[in-house]
């Protein structure tokens, strides 16, 4: 249709409909036809903008440009969007200039052209939004510290931060738009785009650690460790990864499994540091409490008694102590473990009164224990560690109270049920107190209050973490109250079973003591209070006296009415003291009852014997007093008879309960060794027990199928069958399932024990054996159905004095008689075939070298090093047991020949030292016939030398004078002169030596 038919209202129709202004110009500008969004956006009406200048539209900077444009334009009409990258803007009639882009249509027959103006004006806003947000994006992801980048499903690389570009060496450039896999070594690549196919079906995967050991690539061509975390963006199908470089991280994981290892070689060291050090500590420990142990046995009077009982008694602690200390490691690995046995409280704080008595005495202390009358005393659980705690606190209060203090240590139950008791426990004293920082460092492990390299106060630091570990582990707590100045109060908490059937405690005495009148005279209100507190749960009517002055006013007032009977009266009193009160008591005519006097002191019972001679005294009590020995001194001072009750004495009828119940038991002794064969044997029928011997396993299996038993000694290390393997056939029948299997072995760590229970053994026995100790392990496990009772050997005396051993070189006699149980002749048998039976070992040990058995040099020298403990060859002992370790660990040739040659130095000696020893049962040890008159005189001078210079090399000459022709004359003098070397009285020797010159 031609164009000038068409309807101009249908066309302008179309123009109006445009959303954006329309316009159409002509080639000089001027404004020919606009659309009514002119209006909207321009603010212009269509008949004011109609024949005008297109530049009324333009902002005044850009009417210039526009003539050149549109001149160029209508010569080349090739632009067609002229868009936001220009910058153009318009001008509304209200002056307001806005940004718009600009679509040009040109109609070259009206040389004319069609304009739609878009105002852009919100999408620049949008886009300046945008710009921002990107650019905060951007910020963001620079500022993450690891390389991140934006993945998307197909693996491209779109958007990286500035962290990437460091990382792995690339600008932004090189990397955008390429595939992930370009950061990966080649071995990783197809495995990543499984994985990430695998993610964008399923994004579940947030954190790939170096559990995977993932690795990744530099530019250079490096690898390195990675840990990557995955974030999915759903809608963009794109994922963002965030790449952390743990190349640091592992260096410092390998060096800390280094350091893991030097540690525990560390603490392997300081195991093997504290198993040495525990044999010396041991060695002398077994001395002290041997040969106080064989003088309890003697004639004692009661100092002596007391004395060595003490000793006794301090021996056994320290070597309880020494054992908690040496299991410290245990305590860091969480391994300690408490022992669950029948005990009486009484008997710790008897202990605790032995231990802590004497330094607070040599400080001038005092010292109190507070017991409540209603405390149970017969519990069940772990005396040797309740002891440890309150010797560790109750030293720490001795250490840091100034002479002329006091420390009490109380006791008060908390609960109890009908198998229970929680028992609080507190050590009190009135010394010099902490500040509550210093109060915060404590029962941390070698920690003090006081730290500086001057500190006044001494201390490993170690008590109070220990005793914070034995209380927990006790089921309780520790805590610690005090004020600078005015002393601290330690307080621990610790659940105890109670012994069924057994009276728990103390009950009120039943006989003429009731209601007996006391006066307790003590300037310490607290002790005056304790013992106030014990007799009257004992039935006594009890009043108290802060002075000698007052004491004797009560007792003038108390005369003609209800006069008192019993005076407890401490010595070191102000004013008049203890002694000069009791005079004063004692010649008093207006009393008309004198009272029996006991004397209380903290400061040496000697002591106060020696200053109280001239007066009446019928008892001494040294504080701290407990409830049994107050008791036993006031019967003891009224007159009247006690049972004995002593530790001494509980321990001798412990002993003998066990070894009645053993009387009559058949054993199986599975050893390979004759001497400690002979041992063993006569240690165990001695005390009325059978024995069978069985020299390996493969023995012991036949003796089984033979005979029955009633329990198995078992040594460990054996030729042709083992005692782990043998204790392993025997559990595998099931009549010997329940047959009690105790290991004899000279190896007693914690690993060995360990060792012998995983194989089926029920116990372990340590050698050197420790008697006393194996009858109580034998008892526990070992009992016999129809006792048979077989007379116990008494001729096992250990005052054989026609049995005379003298002083070997590298031998602790002591420690063997101790072992022996004080048999003389036993002992003596066991050195003469120690001597026959180890002159080989050195052949025995080369051959065993070259053994087909891989064990043969470790079993030969654990041999030696069981047979050296038992006689008390110790120095023999250690050398074997290096031996037996190096063999054991596989160590060279040269250290094994190294330690082989040491122990056969250490061993000739003690050979050729007992080479001396002459075996009674083969006739007299003294030569007859005719006196050597020259080489008898050579030696009684070199001997009277000796003697004058208390030298113990004295013995080796009486043993060379026994080898002197015609010295059996002179038998009994020569006994008498080795009786008196060996006790070191060496002014009666020359007293005896004097008889040979007569």
């Amino acid at each position: 249709m031609p164009i000038s038919t068409v309807d101009e209202s249908y066309i302008f129709s179309l123009i109006d409909s445009t959303p954006d202004p329309l316009l159409v110009i002509n080639q000089q500008g001027e404004i020919l036809i606009v659309n009514n969004q002119i209006k909207n956006v321009f603010g212009y009406a269509k008949e004011e903008l109609i024949g005008k200048k297109i530049e009324v539209l333009l902002p005044e900077t850009t009417r210039h440009g526009h003539i050149h444009l549109r001149d160029s334009f209508f010569n080349s009409p090739s632009i067609r969007l002229m868009g936001e990258d220009l910058n153009l803007k318009a001008l509304r009639k209200n002056g307001e200039v806005f940004p718009v882009e600009v679509s040009l249509s040109p109609i070259p027959e009206q040389q004319q052209v069609i304009a739609i103006v878009r105002d852009i004006t919100k999408r620049k806003e949008m886009d300046n939004k945008l710009s921002i947000r990107d650019k905060y994006i951007t910020a963001l992801m620079d500022s993450t510290p690891d390389p991140m980048l934006v993945v998307n499903k197909s693996g491209e690389i779109v958007i990286i931060n500035q962290q990437l570009t460091e990382v792995f060496g690339y600008q932004k450039e090189e990397i955008i738009g390429e595939k992930i896999e370009v950061l990966l070594p080649k071995k990783f690549r197809t495995g990543h785009v499984n994985f990430r196919n695998d993610f964008f079906h399923k994004a579940s995967v947030r954190m790939m650690g170096e559990e995977l050991e993932l690795k990744a690539l530099r530019k250079n061509g490096r690898t390195f460790p990675v840990e990557i975390s995955l974030s999915p963006l759903p809608e963009q199908q794109q994922v963002i990864a965030v790449v952390r470089d743990i190349t640091k991280r592992k260096e410092l994981d390998d060096k800390l499994a280094a350091a893991i290892v030097e540690a525990n070689a560390s603490n392997q060291a300081k195991s093997d540091f504290l198993a040495n050090m525990s044999h010396e500590i041991r060695t002398p420990m077994n001395a002290i409490i041997g040969m106080s142990y064989l003088a309890l046995q003697t004639d004692l009077n009661r100092k002596q008694h007391n004395y060595i009982q003490k000793v006794h008694r301090s021996g056994e602690s320290l070597l309880g102590i020494i054992n908690d200390i040496l299991d410290f490691s245990k305590i860091e690995a969480g391994k300690l473990e408490m022992e669950s046995t029948n005990f009486l409280l009484e008997e710790v704080f008897d202990n605790l009164s032995n231990l802590l008595g004497l330094k607070a005495e040599e400080k001038g202390l005092e010292l109190m224990f507070n017991f409540p009358p209603e405390l149970p005393s017969a519990l069940v659980g772990d005396p040797l560690r309740l002891g440890q705690i309150l010797i560790n606190l109750g030293n720490n209060a001795v250490k840091f109270t100034d002479p002329g203090g006091d420390i009490t240590i109380a006791v008060e139950l908390k609960e109890l049920t009908a198998k229970n008791a929680l028992i609080k426990f507190s050590v009190i004293d009135s010394g010099i107190g902490m500040t509550s920082e210093q109060q915060a460092k404590l029962f941390q492990s070698f920690t003090q209050a006081d730290a500086s390299t001057s500190r006044k106060y001494g201390g490993t630091g170690l008590g109070l973490a220990i005793s914070k570990t034995l209380s927990q582990l006790m089921g309780g707590r520790i805590w610690v109250e005090s004020v600078i100045g005015e002393g601290s109060s330690f307080h621990f908490t610790a659940k105890f079973g109670l012994q069924q059937g057994v009276a728990t405690t103390t009950k009120k005495i039943k006989n003429d003591l009731n209601d007996l009148r006391v006066l307790v005279v003590d300037d310490n209100a607290t002790a005056r209070e304790i013992l106030t507190t014990i007799m009257a749960s004992f039935g006594m009517r009890v009043d108290q006296a802060g002075s000698g002055e007052s004491a004797i006013a009560l007792l003038e007032d108390a005369s003609n009415i209800d006069p008192y009977k019993l005076v407890l009266m401490d010595w070191k009193m102000p004013g008049l003291d203890g002694v000069e009160t009791t005079r004063e008591i004692q010649k008093n005519e207006c009393l008309e009852v004198i009272p029996t006097v006991i004397m209380v002191t903290a400061y040496g019972r000697d002591e106060a014997s020696d200053s109280a001679s001239d007066v009446d005294i019928k008892g001494f009590l040294t504080k701290p007093v407990t409830q049994s020995t107050l008791l036993d001194t006031i019967m003891l001072a009224m007159g009247k008879e006690i049972t004995q009750h002593s530790r001494a004495n509980v321990r001798q009828t412990n002993s003998m309960s066990e070894i009645n119940k053993l009387q009559g038991a058949k054993i199986l002794l599975v050893e390979d060794n004759e001497l400690n064969q002979e041992l063993a044997k006569a240690l165990l029928e001695d005390n009325g027990l059978v024995v069978e011997i069985a020299n390996n396993g493969v023995e012991a299996l036949s003796q089984l199928k033979l005979f029955e038993f009633d329990g198995v000694l078992m040594d460990c290390q054996m030729p042709i069958m083992d005692g782990y393997e043998a204790t392993q056939k025997i559990r595998k029948q099931e009549k010997y399932k329940d047959l009690p299997i105790l290991a004899m072995t000279a190896n007693a760590m914690v690993g060995d024990r360990e060792r012998v229970m995983a194989a089926g053994m029920n116990d372990h026995i340590a050698k050197p054996i420790n008697v006393r100790e194996m009858f109580k392990t034998m008892a526990h496990w070992i009992s016999v159905e129809e006792q048979e009772k077989i007379p116990v050997n008494e001729s096992a005396d250990i005052s054989e004095g026609n049995i005379h051993i003298p002083n070997i070189e590298g031998i602790d006699l002591n420690a063997g008689l101790e072992i022996t149980q004080g048999n003389k002749k036993l002992y003596k048998k066991l050195l003469l075939k120690f001597k026959d039976s180890q002159k080989g070992f050195i052949q025995e040990f080369n051959d065993s070298l070259k053994s087909d058995e891989a064990t043969a040099s470790e079993r030969c020298a654990h041999t030696l090093k069981g047979v050296a403990g038992n006689i008390g060859a110790k120095n023999v002992q250690a050398a074997a047991a290096e031996l037996e370790e190096a063999c054991r660990n596989q160590a060279t040739i040269e250290e094994i020949f190294r330690l082989r040659d040491t122990l056969n130095s250490l061993l000739s000696k003690v050979l050729t030292a007992l080479s001396l020893l002459v075996n009674d049962d083969t006739g007299s040890k003294f030569k007859q016939g005719v006196l050597d008159k020259l080489k008898f005189t050579v030696l009684i001078q070199r001997l009277r030398e000796l003697l004058e210079d208390d030298d113990t090399d004295a013995m080796d000459v009486i043993d060379e004078m026994h080898n002197v022709e015609g010295i059996a004359e002179y038998e009994e003098t020569l006994s008498l002169l080795a009786k008196a070397i060996d006790r070191y009285d060496f002014e009666c020797a020359l007293d005896v030596l004097k008889s040979f010159e007569n």
